[in-house]
């Protein structure tokens, strides 16, 4: 009978131990892409890449490693192979191979492994709770002597541009075979007539095997031989893609070239910020935050009417503060008004020639309240001078 009343007590306490231990498991999750790495006619001594996204859909922290199991010495990681990696994000890297020359050409396999730990787990780990999660990749890769000379233009793109402004053309491009490439370029630019307007010859640097990459080219704005900028308006481009002599591709785009200032000097105000309440004769200040969108730095001040009653009683203007491009900076201005009410204030910003649009905000004015101190003291000082004079008369009619 103790017996069985033993085993009853044991079995409500075995199972709160193992809630409770369970209560401290926490569930570690990593979400990698793609799930194979293969890596076929790699030249020995060559060089080849994958990239690989690794996510974290967990919501804390996560600790990770990345590391090979085979031939380690063949292979590097872009940018780290350990670090942290943020709730509900992702990180971008690369597995880079670099076969020595000496090896014998053939198949080779490794194995791509990934470990991870919450920041949870990592602070329980010494009471027996830590939990690890891992994943591991096959990799596979071919070693040859067989060179191959491959390229790929994959898209050519033209953003808006603007007078007496450099014209930036991007290209995307691959290596997908496994030497070393300098791909070539001819862009001809042609007015709406079809008359060529310029044509630029560029070779880009060299690009390695297996790398994928957006070039840019800077096209010079003048006309040649006229020492002049291209015009506003619209433009058709050729862009030609030319590998050893080889065409490889052609791409159609248009440009258009916009009045000078329309991209690298632009600016915009988001507030006001003023004192809700003020009075008469008071300096009141004005402010608000101004963000420079261009690619120059420029020189901005803040700009302000103030209307009572519908009609224009101030106008006001700050200093001029420099701002770098995609910095925000204060710019502020000051009045002091002369009557009570209500005052709707229109601002905006002036910057190299330019404006932002207008915003507005309105400021109760109250008059100013009488120096009461002031006005105390000034009449017991005449109180104490009036006293004094009779005083004086009295004591000489004695």
């Amino acid at each position: 009978m103790k017996a069985k009343h033993y085993l009853l007590l044991r079995f409500p306490i075995c199972l709160l131990v193992v809630l409770f231990s369970i209560s401290f498991v926490h569930c570690v999750g990593i979400g990698l892409s793609p799930s194979e790495v293969v890596l076929p006619n790699v030249l020995r001594g060559g060089y080849a890449e994958k990239e690989f996204s690794l996510s974290n859909p967990a919501f804390e922290e996560m600790a990770f490693t990345v590391e090979i199991d085979g031939q380690e010495d063949w292979f590097s990681f872009e940018p780290y192979s350990s670090g942290y990696l943020p709730a509900r994000s992702t990180l971008d890297f690369k597995i880079i191979a670099r076969p020595p020359s000496y090896v014998p050409v053939g198949n080779y396999t490794a194995t791509l492994k990934f470990y991870a730990t919450t920041s949870s787990s990592l602070s329980m780990e010494g009471a027996g709770s830590k939990v690890i999660a891992g994943v591991a990749i096959p990799i596979n890769i071919t070693l040859s002597d067989l060179q191959i000379l491959s390229y790929i233009s994959k898209e050519a793109s033209i953003p808006l541009s603007e007078e007496c402004y450099p014209i930036k053309i991007y290209v995307d491009v691959e290596n997908d075979g496994n030497i070393r490439v300098n791909p070539n370029f001819i862009i001809t630019i042609f007015d709406s007539s079809k008359n060529k307007v310029k044509e630029v010859n560029y070779t880009a640097e060299e690009i390695l095997p297996t790398v994928s990459k957006r070039l840019t080219v800077d096209v010079s704005y003048e006309i040649p031989g006229e020492y002049r900028c291209i015009p506003q308006g619209k433009y058709n481009v050729t862009v030609d893609s030319y590998l050893n002599g080889e065409k490889i591709n052609s791409f159609n785009r248009t440009l258009e070239i916009l009045e000078r200032g329309s991209i690298t000097i632009r600016g915009n105000i988001t507030n006001l910020s003023h004192s809700v309440n003020t009075t008469t004769d008071q300096l009141t200040k004005i402010s608000t935050n101004f963000t420079n969108i261009g690619e120059m730095e420029v020189g901005a001040k803040l700009k302000a009417e103030l209307y009572l009653d519908g009609t224009l009683s101030d106008v006001v203007e700050g200093d001029i503060v420099r701002i770098a491009p995609h910095e925000t900076g204060e710019l502020t201005a000051y009045f002091k008004p002369k009557q009570a009410g209500t005052y709707n204030i229109t601002a905006w910003a002036v910057f190299e020639g330019k404006t932002t649009d207008k915003i507005n905000s309105s400021i109760i004015v109250a008059e100013k309240p009488l120096p009461i101190l002031e006005i105390s003291i000034f009449i017991i000082v005449l109180i104490v001078i009036i006293s004094v004079i009779v005083w004086w008369k009295r004591r000489q009619n004695y």
